[in-house]
């Protein structure tokens, strides 16, 4: 019998519940390294940790942080973690389960708690009071080609506006969509989300944009009377593109071209970045720059340094690219400077940094929900401390 995937992804949750209170049998521990090994079950074991968390803040701190208990938690962490087959597989699984499993004992502690780190278990004392912010949340502004504004988590669903023989649609779940009563003609709408914001725009020819927090994307109301469909953009965004051959779809950023088919491919290219990266899951696409063109198979990632404009193609996990699509923070061998761009864009906070600690590197992850202290304390475990000074987060090495 073949589970259905919710099913299925339920069962598998409830699986690692077991392996966190200590009750597997030999044969479902086997499965759950299995399942570690495999490195494509992050959310379901996060979701398991969330609810061991949120039952143990519930039992008196007195109770749940009996030294006994947190040891025999660690025990079976280490077990884990160190077992052969576990160790045998890519730094960033094992790396991702220590972040899972920090994040939730930060969750539970509230002022003190323990990680193995480097063989030691190390008090980490709750410093960062002052620092928390919410989240970021569906929002977007769009502006029409009369120059009118809507906040768009601010307006009823249904018609918002129609703009020259389209209708601009919200739906129920918070999309907007645009539909075509007749051939219009082109005028261009502009998204943008804010910092601390995303959305998802469905747009006039069917393709989907997702936006990440602080970007934006400009594109004709209707592409009936265009030979190609070309949109520009700015910030990050994960495209599933409507196949069209007699229509190419052309996405324009800062200064380069992508030419696509219909495919499905996520950008990064944030003014403040120091990298451009465009990541292709499906599909193919044609990647033009300062005179140079490099075709993107599935699986690839073309970097283009901005300082030089050097363009290179290398192979990678796309799961890490698009993470942020699916709610999650999810880091490979990644500079803090960038993981703190992230950070300050989808908490809508300002960083300052002492010198020295902006090149450290981390592999890691955790949920896009969690409020901001609950992801500092996870990057507290990893050798550097904030604290909050004039509405501003200060990093230093600890």
């Amino acid at each position: 019998m073949v589970l259905k995937e919710d099913k299925l992804n339920t069962a598998i949750q409830i699986l690692f519940t077991k392996f966190i209170r200590g009750n597997c049998s030999d044969t479902e521990y086997e499965l759950v390294i299995e399942l570690i090994r495999d490195g494509n079950h992050e959310v379901e074991f996060d979701e398991a940790l969330s609810s061991f968390a949120s039952a143990a803040i519930e039992v008196p701190a007195r109770a749940f942080l009996d030294l006994a208990t947190q040891n025999a938690m660690f025990d079976r962490i280490d077990t884990t973690l160190n077992d052969r087959r576990i160790r045998s597989t890519r730094n960033p699984i094992r790396l991702w389960l220590k972040w899972s499993i920090a994040a939730a004992l930060t969750i539970i502690a509230g002022s003190l708690y323990y990680l193995e780190q480097s063989n030691n278990r190390i008090p980490i004392v709750k410093s960062l009071a002052k620092i928390d912010a919410a989240p970021g949340i569906n929002t977007a502004l769009l502006t029409l080609s009369s120059g009118r504004q809507i906040v768009l988590n601010n307006s009823d669903n249904g018609i918002i506006a129609l703009e020259n023989g389209t209708r601009v649609i919200k739906s129920a779940d918070g999309k907007i969509k645009y539909e075509a009563l007749k051939n219009g003609s082109a005028e261009l709408n502009k998204i943008e989300t804010p910092r601390g914001g995303k959305y998802q725009v469905l747009l006039p020819d069917g393709s989907q944009v997702w936006l990440n927090a602080s970007s934006y994307i400009r594109f004709p109301v209707s592409f009936a009377q265009a030979k190609e469909r070309v949109i520009e953009f700015a910030g990050e965004g994960y495209f599933e593109i409507a196949k069209d051959k007699s229509h190419p779809f052309i996405v324009k950023f800062a200064g380069k071209s992508l030419k696509v088919l219909g495919t499905h491919f996520n950008i990064n290219d944030y003014p403040n970045e120091s990298l451009s990266k465009t990541t292709l899951l499906e599909g193919s696409i044609e990647l033009q720059t300062s005179g140079q063109r490099r075709l993107l198979k599935p699986g690839q990632q073309a970097i283009i340094q901005k300082s030089t404009n050097n363009l290179a193609v290398q192979n990678i996990e796309t799961e890490t690219a698009i993470a942020w699509t699916k709610g999650i923070f999810k880091f490979e061998d990644t500079d803090l400077n960038t993981i703190m761009n992230q950070i300050e864009r989808w908490y809508n906070v300002d960083v300052i940094y002492e010198e020295g600690v902006e090149n450290l590197r981390f592999s890691g992850g955790t949920k896009m929900n969690n409020n901001l202290i609950e992801v500092l304390k996870v990057l507290e475990l990893n050798g550097v401390h904030f604290r909050y000074e004039n509405k501003k987060i200060i990093v230093s090495k600890q």
